[in-house]
């Protein structure tokens, strides 16, 4: 019998409550309903009815007990239901005796009476009730007592129109959900217009039996009896009690219980029918959390900062940021603590406001943006910033951004160090929930005492043995990959293969490292649940005690070597792309001949090679033609294992709960979807299948047949050289080259042999690659598990995250590559020189720059041959140089002389700097014009034209000030570049950046 679904109804809004339970009652219905009428005022379960369908009359009954209830859900199981819907309407003229039960009574004769009709009889009635307590205005109840919600609205209208700082925050305050009430607003301009519409009802009373003074006595009378602040008596007790709230101070807010409980709930915040946030005078709140949270959002919209003048549990006050502005807000703590209230409100801006004013905190924007993080982990931070922008007008920081990026993470993933925690209420949710898993975890409570460490966590599910054992082939990838969490560790994951070549996840573990101890531990769990029998095959990349492992847990098992891992240790030692090929050969050779010569082939090209795959490789099945024959797959690398850990790669940094949820959400959702896309499948074979068979019959017929019989075939392959004959015996499925029996599909020698023959394909394909296989594969499916809020408790203790052992640096997250693997290209970039413009070369090596025009000067006036044309020094010749010149300075400070190789030493150049210039020396240089700028040339002109004579007039002031700005460097002006140069010249220091030398 299937279960109902509790759906209940209220004005406008439908909530689905789940399953309907055995121990469902009218009172939990109630209970349930009023999560949603609390928001209209309704909050007793005696202010509401339930009002439901009966399925014999189609007519609405109200479930007002038990019995009625279970006879409603036995007819609604009888006929076929699957939703228990349920109407809720608030209950006529609540606080008479016996009104629910009249009410109740309608409704079972078939009158049902509507919530807008209810409304308006209870609103009328109020209305009444409160013209008779306050009696003061001829029944016109204007001095602040219970009006009716239609006068109410009427004033404020009125109010608001009259008012000219008001905004649009005044007209829709009252199109909030909650109820309309006199006492929401305690604006001083709200309690004058309601002082005017008094006054104004006051006259009208009076103008039919007195004369015009005693109108104006009375009227003077009633403005005079509203605005003496010393005189309650007028008022109702509710306003009493609300002005004596607003007006006292922390310590003298005195009212009762029930009173106050009733003002609480009339006046507590709620956000707008338009979603935007307003704050009114009197509005309560939850704390001054609470409360800043609010005039958070407040200041947002409106786009101006804060300044907060006073902020404590007890009281807030906080002012516009911007000085003069006469805005501000004032809150205190109630006086029994149960809540927080608005005391103050100036909601008048004199100031500009601007987005530029506007300061948000990360933890408002991790709120903001924790919908984009929870479809995008890792959203790029110029998305989130375009969006805040968007939406809010806001320009925030990019720092920010990232703190609220990680805070939205851990409000929407879970904190890393409380993962663990539920996770043996979590191994209890999926033993009960699907029946037949198997959920083990292991904690270490040695290590550390009073702590339960957590160490490793090993699941499976029906669905994932039910498809290994009736649909899977006997075939397991097994291959571990680090996660990129708080506390690191290691998911250890089995792999199958269903009919159509597709990957099927069979167990996950998690474990502190990859090791023995810790895959004994998971193949042992693994034998003991997937264990039926069978021949079994594992591929793995011989990972660190996985070999040992699967040895002693399945001793009959054969185990396959991922040959791309083993080609990777082979060219760390043997790279080359001879050897490269020549090893691609021999790992997938179908049949010993063809793996015998490329061996041989290997052995001639280089002996070491040869010599470490035979010496290495030893006892491994890590060639084609070595495989076994009783699983039918031919993969030689373990992609698979591969797949699946790329599959899982977003959830791999999550918290350790959170994560295993999700894989098996996906896994559920995977399963699903497979079984719906085999049901259209057209074909007994699956669809990867056909095409592997159509690729082979395409190679086949460029192949020569010769019969031998009915069943046995010689065929011709011209794909060889010289071509080569395979014999094909279709009664024993075998062929010659060896790929038939590995991969269980025919091989294209085959399919050559069944096209002479006229036989159909499917006769030879097995029962493992057919539709109904995948059927099977995918019959049963994972059960849903409850949300972790509802799960029972186990009686165990709180698991505690595992010890971790920080590492020097930062935490890789990208998996490191082989030698042979492709690596990222690198950002390819264009040297620009920022002070010329010009391109290959940057400051240092410029020509303009000061220092290297010095230096060529310096080569200039050293050389003693004529002028030839003399290149910059770039970096790397200006070190070298200098590095002469210390140690020629060396090795006269010492007294040695210096040797000829040594060219042009800092005596010398002292030397020749001090005498004369001689005739042999032009004038003007006759250095040709450098690559780099015109500014050079006119510069090392005016320089050795100084050096020649002393006796020629100096240059015009307008050529002097173009050598001192271009010889100016940056950070200093031209003339202390001018006095630097000058002072090394005088000293004999050209050229060597003013090191000293001895004489």
């Amino acid at each position: 019998m299937t279960q109902l679904e509790l759906v209940i109804s209220f004005r406008d809004k439908t909530q689905n409550f789940g399953l309907l339970g055995p121990d469902c009652t009218v009172a939990k219905i109630k209970d349930a309903a009023l999560t949603i009428t609390g928001a209209y005022g309704l909050g007793s379960s005696s202010q509401i009815l339930l009002n439901v369908t009966n399925p014999e009359n189609k007519l609405k009954v109200v479930l007002d007990s038990d019995f009625g209830l279970e006879c409603l859900l036995a007819l609604y199981k009888r006929l076929g239901a699957r939703v228990f819907e349920v109407d809720v309407v608030p209950v006529l003229c609540p606080q008479f005796q016996d009104a629910a039960l009249f009410q109740a009574l309608l409704t079972n004769l078939g009158v049902v009476l509507s919530d807008e009709l209810i409304t308006q009889v209870n609103n009328s009635i109020e209305g009444h009730a409160s013209v008779e307590e306050n009696p003061v205005v001829g029944g016109h109840a204007a001095m602040g007592g219970h009006a009716s919600v239609v006068e109410h609205a009427a004033v404020e209208k009125d109010f608001v129109v009259r008012d000219d700082d008001c905004d649009e925050d005044a007209l829709l305050s009252d199109c909030s959900d909650r109820r309309l009430s006199s006492d929401d607003d305690l604006d001083v301009n709200f309690m004058q217009a309601d002082l005017d519409r008094a006054v104004d009802g006051a006259s009208d009373g009076a103008s039919d039996g007195a004369s015009d003074g005693t109108s104006d006595g009375a009227t003077e009378r009633l403005k005079s009896s509203h605005l003496e602040t010393d005189s309650d008596d007028n008022l109702s007790d509710v306003d009493k009690e609300v002005k004596k709230v607003i007006n006292s101070s922390d310590d003298d807010i005195e009212l009762g219980t029930a009173q106050l409980t009733n003002y609480i709930e009339e006046h507590e915040y709620k956000i707008g029918a338009d979603g935007k946030h307003r704050l009114k005078v009197g509005h309560v709140f939850r704390d001054v959390i609470h409360f800043r949270e609010i005039l958070n959002e407040v200041m947002v919209r409106k786009m101006f900062a804060i300044k907060t003048v006073y902020s404590e549990p007890r009281r807030f006050v906080a002012t516009c940021k911007q000085s003069g502005c006469p805005w501000y807000v004032v809150g205190a703590k109630m006086n029994n603590g149960s809540g927080f209230i608005l005391r103050e409100y100036k909601k008048k801006h004199s100031c500009r406001l601007t987005n530029k004013t506007v300061k948000v905190t990360s933890t408002w924007v991790a709120g903001k943006i924790k919908n984009q993080v929870a479809v995008d982990p890792n959203v790029k931070i110029d998305i989130l910033k375009n969006y805040l922008q968007e939406t809010f007008g806001l320009k925030i920081g990019k720092m920010t951004l990232y703190r609220a990026r990680t805070k939205a993470r851990l409000e929407v993933f879970g904190d890393h160090s409380k993962g663990y925690q539920k996770l043996f209420q979590y191994a209890a949710a999926i033993q009960k929930a699907d029946p037949g898993a198997i959920c083990k975890v292991l904690c270490d409570v040695v290590s550390i005492p009073d702590k339960v460490l957590f160490q490793r966590f090993f699941v499976s599910f029906p669905a994932q043995k039910n498809a290994f054992l009736n649909g899977c082939r006997p075939f397991i990838g097994v291959d571990g990959c680090h996660l990129k969490g708080k506390y690191g560790g290691v998911l250890l994951a089995a792999v199958g293969m269903d009919a159509n070549n597709g990957i099927v996840p069979l167990a996950l573990c998690v474990c502190e490292i990859e090791n023995t101890e810790t895959w004994g531990w998971f193949m042992e769990h693994l034998h003991n649940y997937l264990d039926d029998g069978r021949l079994v095959t594992f591929i793995s990349d011989r990972q660190k005690g996985l070999v040992n492992a699967i040895a002693n847990t399945w001793p009959s098992a054969y185990h396959r070597a991922c040959t791309r891992h083993v080609y990777t240790n082979f060219a760390k030692l043997f790279a080359g792309a001879q050897l490269k090929q020549l090893f691609w050969r021999a790992a997938k050779s179908s049949n010993k001949h063809d793996f015998s010569e490329a061996m041989a082939e290997i052995k001639a090209e280089k002996e070491d090679a040869y010599q470490w795959l035979e010496k290495e490789l030893l006892g491994y099945n890590w060639s084609m033609h070595t495989y076994d024959t009783n699983c039918m797959v031919d993969r030689t690398d373990n992609n698979a294992s591969e797949c699946f850990n790329s599959w899982i790669l977003a959830y791999r940094d999550r918290p350790c709960l959170t994560m295993l949820e999700e894989i098996r959400c996906r896994l559920m959702k995977r399963f699903t979807k497979r079984r719906n896309e085999a049901a259209t499948w057209e074909s007994p074979l699956t669809p990867k299948v056909l095409k592997h068979l159509d690729k082979k019959s395409t190679i086949a017929q460029k192949m020569i047949v010769q019969a031998s019989g009915d069943l046995n075939f010689q065929v011709m392959d011209k794909a060889y050289y010289p071509a080569r004959r395979f014999v094909v015996m279709l009664e024993c499925r075998k062929c010659d080259c060896g790929y038939w029996e590995i991969a269980g599909l025919p091989c294209a020698h085959a399919m050559a042999a069944m096209g002479y023959a006229r036989h159909e394909v499917q006769e030879y394909v097995p029962m493992c690659f057919t539709k109904q296989a995948y059927l099977s594969t995918y019959s049963l499916m994972f059960n849903p598990i409850p949300d972790q809020c509802t799960w029972e408790p186990t009686g165990r203790p709180l698991i505690d995250p595992p010890i971790v052992q920080r590492k020097i640096g930062r935490p890789k997250k990208c998996r490191k590559r082989a030698t042979n693997e492709p690596h990222k290209e690198k950002r390819k970039f264009f040297i620009i020189c920022s002070i010329c413009g010009g391109s290959n070369h940057n400051v240092r090596s410029c020509p303009l720059r000061p220092s290297v025009a010095k230096a060529a000067r310096a080569r200039k006036n050293n050389s003693n041959a004529s002028p030839t044309t003399n290149q910059p020094l770039n970096a790397s010749e200006q070190r070298m140089r200098r590095r002469k010149q210390a140690s020629t300075s060396r090795s006269i400070a010492s007294g040695q002389p210096a040797t000829s190789s040594q060219p042009t030493t800092a005596s010398s150049q002292a030397l020749r700097s001090s005498q004369p210039a001689t005739s042999s020396q032009p004038a003007t240089s006759s250095q040709p014009a450098t690559a780099s700028s015109q500014a050079l040339r006119s510069s090392q002109q005016a320089t050795s034209s100084q050096q020649a004579t002393s006796s020629q007039p100096a240059a015009s002031s307008q050529a002097l000030r173009k050598r001192k700005q271009i010889q100016s460097g940056p950070g200093e002006t031209s003339e202390v570049r001018t006095k630097k140069r000058k002072a090394g010249s005088s000293s004999g220091h050209a050229g060597t950046r003013g090191r000293p030398t001895s004489a």
